[in-house]
């Protein structure tokens, strides 16, 4: 049951959130051709980054600020939004090969950033922070599974979406995910700020 719930809770948290979709959307566009495994990169760093949380939450208990912490966090998470967005507006679309770790470390960096980011996480891991530690561990565990298997899919769906479309249209849906993740961004540090 504790294994059920850690991976609903993960799943529904991460591809509930358009900031985790604007995120995946242009880095999955970029490279189609490995849509899914740089979904699973972001999730395994979304997975870390609350565990991170959790961890923290679960050692520091009220020493810690953690609401100051996420708010700075989503605010940083808002600015990486835009220059994701931007990136995406602007850049030419070649094959070049030097792209790949940059593609895998913005998967898994952005991911990470946006797990540790947010007060919401900690409603995410309350359960955790109830449980003896073993189930802790199980629940936490089944989250980050949940959590990396949801953005795969969702790397999936943008790879599906690309699938036979002409390198104008693949540009163009780049471009797209990419004004979604300005967009997305530029609200995301309004509201953070705000």
């Amino acid at each position: 049951m504790v294994a059920l719930a850690g991976l609903g809770a993960g799943a529904l948290h991460v591809v509930s959130g358009p900031d985790h979709l604007a995120a995946l959307g242009p880095v999955a566009a970029r490279a189609p051709e490995r849509a899914v495994g740089l979904g699973a990169l972001w999730g395994v760093g979304h997975g870390v980054g609350v565990l991170l949380i959790a961890g923290l939450a679960r050692l520091g208990g009220s020493a810690l600020d953690l609401a100051s912490l996420s708010g700075w966090a989503e605010v940083a998470v808002g600015v990486v939004l835009v220059i994701l967005g931007f990136r995406a507006l602007r850049r030419v679309h070649d094959r070049t090969t030097h792209d790949h770790p940059v593609a895998v470390r913005s998967a898994l960096g952005v991911g990470l950033l946006h797990g540790a980011a947010g007060a919401h996480h900690l409603f995410v891991v309350l359960p955790s922070l109830l449980l003896e530690p073993a189930q802790a561990a199980l629940y936490l565990g089944a989250y980050l599974v949940a959590a990396v298997l949801a953005m795969a899919c969702a790397g999936g769906l943008v790879a599906l979406g690309m699938r036979g479309r002409g390198s104008g249209a693949r540009v163009a849906i780049h471009r797209a995910l990419g004004a979604a993740a300005l967009l997305t961004g530029v609200v995301w540090i309004g509201v953070s700020l705000g």
